[in-house]
């Protein structure tokens, strides 16, 4: 089994940063590594809830294992389109690292091979850029978490 790691520091407070994962029209503008993608999202942030995210025909889905915020986040992702793949295992932990900054570390485990940890990893690196500037872009036309 394959794991990645990747951190991103994201200029806004932790409160702001966990709820751009927890809202589901919020995580629909910056979770897809393609801009130009249509994406919806439905989310059921508890532990044992589910959640889906449709990036044009693709969709991938999971389950909350560990819902414990505003520190951390873990679920299952699974692709409906490779159906023979077993699920593999995202947590993401919030550092809060001032009142203006938050570290986001995100760990997505168990892949079964290279090449698909390399694919995630690039989608990921996007994926995290497009949070570090959605969310302050946000916070900024915002007095207030909506």
């Amino acid at each position: 089994m394959t794991d990645i790691r990747l951190e991103r520091s994201v200029y806004a407070p932790r409160d702001w940063v966990v709820h751009a994962w927890c809202d589901s029209s919020l995580l629909a503008e910056w979770f897809c590594p393609n801009p130009s993608m249509s994406v919806t999202a439905e989310l059921d942030v508890d532990p044992n809830g589910f959640w889906k995210v449709a990036m044009g025909t693709a969709v991938v889905r999971g389950e909350y294992q560990e819902v414990s915020l505003p520190e951390r986040l873990q679920f299952t992702w699974h692709w409906d389109h490779e159906p023979h793949l077993q699920p593999t295992i995202v947590r993401v932990t919030f550092v809060e690292r001032s009142g203006m900054s938050t570290e986001v570390r995100l760990e997505h485990l168990d892949f079964e091979s290279e090449s698909d940890a390399q694919a995630h990893q690039e989608a990921w690196e996007i994926t995290l850029s497009r949070l570090a500037n959605v969310v302050p872009s946000r916070m900024a036309g915002s007095a207030g978490l909506s």
